[in-house]
Formats: C-alpha cells, structure tokens, sequence
C-alpha cells in the first residue's frame, strides 16, 4: 500500500506500464491483510487447541501415572496375597496329614510362625467355664508367661475380644491391649476359631515386630487358616471317638462271638478228621499244643476266631522232607478261608434251629388257641409240648390255685 502511494505521487518513478493504480494496490492490500489476519486467527486458534490438548496430555499423563501406581499396588498386593493363600494351603495340607488334636496343636504353631515369618503364635481352646487356656505357642516368652498358667478371660484383653465380637480384631482397630505381648512385639491381633458348625472353639494370637504385620489382606487369610485347623481339630477328635467306638464295637463282637462259640462247643462232641494215604477218618479231640518234635516236618496252624482257638490244621510231611516259605502261606490262607467258613456254618445253625424253635412255638400255640375250654387248652399243651420235645419221658401243666392273686378269678 505504501508503494502504491509512493508511485502514485510520483515520488517514485512509475514503470514503463502503466498498470499499477490505486485501486490495484489498495485492493491488493486489503487482500493481503485479510490473508494475514486470517492466517493469524488460524494460528492463534490453533494455538490454544494445541495448547488444550497439551494441558489434556499432561492430565492423561498425569491420570496415567496415578493409575500405574494403584495397579502397581493392586499388583503386590495381589501377589502378596496370593503368596500368604499359597502359604496357607501349604499349611493346611500339612495340618490336615496329622490325625491328633495333639499334633495339630504342636506343628500348627511352628509352621505359621516360619511361613508367615512372625514373633509368636498361639493357640487359645475355650473351655466350658467361659475361658481361654493357652493350648500351644511357638515364640512365646516363657519365663514372663508360663505356658500351662496362663488363663484369659473373655473380658481381659484382645483375645478374649475376638471371641466375643466373633471376627479378627488387631491393636489398629481395637483399644484393648495384650497382657502376653513381648518386648519386641510392634503389632499383635486375635483371631477366632470357628468350629464346623461355626461355634467358637479357641482363639488364635499372633505377634509380630513389623509396625504394618497386621494388615486386613493377612488377617483375612490368617482368619481363613485358623478356620481350617479348628474344623481338621474337630475331625481329628470325631476320628478319635469314631475309632474308640470301633474298638468298643470290635471287642464286644469278639466277646459275643467268642460266648457263643463256647456254647456251641459245649454242647456238641467235636472231634477231628485225618486225611491220609489210606484216606478220611474221624479222629477223638485233642487239646492244642505246638509240636516241638520234628518241626521240619510238622506244621501245625491254628484256627482262630476272635483271638480263640477252636482247633487246628496239623500238617506232616514224609520225614527229611521240609516246609517251603509257598507252602506255609497257602496253608496260613487255607486257615484263615475255614475259619470263615466254620463261623457262617455256626451262624447258619443257629438260625435253623431258632427257626425250628418258632415253627414249634407256632404250631403249639395254634393248637393251644383252638379252644375255649381251659382244660382243653391245658390237655393241647401238654400234648403239643410232648410232641415237640420228644425225648422227655412226661410233661406236666398243672394250675395252682394258690398260686393265683386274690383279686383274681380262681379255676377250678
């Protein structure tokens, strides 16, 4: 703009075409200050939109960073969970190979303290008095507390505060303090025992020297834990009692067999049978002795029935001829298949011939209700009972009338 004045005044020599006028230069500068304007504007909006997405940037950065570091968190924590579940289910198998309350109680403690690398572990049982006895520990400081003295009651300190409130509670979220606690213990927290059936069995104390031992992620898996051992304790005692039954059970079934194997021999003349090259014969009983004489050549097996011996195998070779390991086996099995066999035969009998004694008690009493007569009923059993007996030389029913209650009828 400013040449085209200059031209157009003359001050400077206009070229040799005469094209350039006013209008043309004015136009032209218009032109080119609305180009400049606008490439101004577009800079500047331009600017502040790469300004925006700058301080957005950062922002995401920012956000970016925060969110690394809570997954970064989550991450350990996770792993450190994972690891403590990892530890605890070691333990658990461990717990759950042993089959005494006793042993529970001892391994349990040792093993939480080195996996979960704590000061002390202990373990509380509630007895019916409404108290905690210290069971076990591992860590614990012997000389300030000893072991088999130290009582707690429900209202004394942390550990009896766990088993009222029923869940976990450590020295960040409760105000109640610990009378066991040891000199270098930093944190400490109570954990509760629930039993199968989700009764409070005991308490479980933990001490450790680290002021953040005692964070929510470790109580819930301690909790879990200590969950588990009162449940393998419970199973424990129930195998305990099961097996005491058994015994119980097997040894009263010994006795009961042994009684009626006494008199199912009374009352029979058992004897024997010898089998040989001449062939089977009956032999007369004989008590049971071990030859001493010619044992290479002699093997004699008892038969056994509930630790009685009812009789026995007495098997001889030709002499000079010994036993082999093969042959003392397959008589010792063949021993053992009689012995089952001779006691499904007695339980066979029996049951015959309490049977017979129905059919007979049937048959008497039906023959007894045929009439309504007292003598006849009294002449039918006598007759009946003759009969069923059969090697009686009399059988005699008689009615006493003194015999008979005075606020009763009296037959004639």
């Amino acid at each position: 703009g400013v040449l085209g004045v200059l031209f157009t005044q003359g001050t400077l020599l206009k070229p040799t075409f005469d094209q350039f006028t006013m209008n043309i230069w004015g136009g032209t500068t218009v032109t080119l200050l609305m180009a400049g304007l606008s490439m101004v504007l577009s800079i500047g909006a331009l600017l502040n939109n790469l300004n925006k997405v700058i301080d957005d940037s950062f922002a995401l950065a920012k956000t970016a960073d925060e969110q690394r570091e809570k997954l970064e968190e989550q991450r350990n924590a996770l792993e450190r969970r994972s690891i403590a579940l990892e530890r605890s289910a070691r333990i658990s198998r461990k717990v759950a190979s042993l089959t005494a309350s006793e042993n529970i109680l001892l391994q349990a403690p040792i093993m939480i303290k080195n996996d979960f690398d704590l000061l002390s572990v202990a373990f509380f049982t509630l007895h019916d008095d409404g108290r905690l006895y210290l069971a076990s520990c591992e860590g614990w400081n012997e000389q300030a507390h000893p072991k088999h003295d130290y009582v707690v009651s429900l209202d004394d300190d942390i550990i009896g505060a766990a088993v009222m409130r029923g869940e976990a509670v450590s020295n960040r979220n409760y105000e109640k303090g610990l009378q066991a606690s040891l000199p270098e213990t930093r944190s400490f927290a109570s954990i509760p025992m629930r039993g199968r059936s989700s009764n409070i069995t005991g308490a479980l104390l933990i001490q450790s020297d680290d002021f953040d031992g005692m964070g929510t992620d470790r109580l819930a898996t301690l909790q879990m834990l200590a969950d588990q051992i009162a449940i393998l304790m419970e199973n424990a005692d129930l195998l305990v009692a099961k097996e005491s039954a058994l015994e119980a059970e097997r040894r009263a079934y010994g006795d009961i067999t042994e009684s009626a194997w006494a008199d199912f021999m009374e009352n029979r003349d058992f004897g024997g049978y010898l089998r040989n090259e001449d062939g089977l014969r009956s032999v007369s009983p004989k008590p049971y002795s071990e030859d001493q004489q010619n044992l290479q050549e002699v093997h004699q097996v008892p038969i056994r029935l509930r630790n009685r011996v009812i009789g026995y195998i007495d098997a001889q070779k030709h002499k000079n001829r010994a036993w082999t390991i093969s042959e003392r086996e397959l008589l010792n099995t063949l021993a053992s298949r009689l012995e089952n066999a001779l006691d499904s035969a007695r339980l066979y009998e029996e049951i015959q011939e309490r049977a017979t004694r129905e059919r007979l008690v049937g048959e008497v009493s039906s023959k007894m209700r045929e009439s309504l007569d007292v003598q006849a009923v009294i002449k039918a059993a006598a007759e009946e009972l003759h009969k069923a007996l059969g090697d009686v030389a009399e059988t005699e029913i008689w009615i006493s009338p003194e015999d008979i209650e005075e606020d009763q009828p009296t037959l004639d």
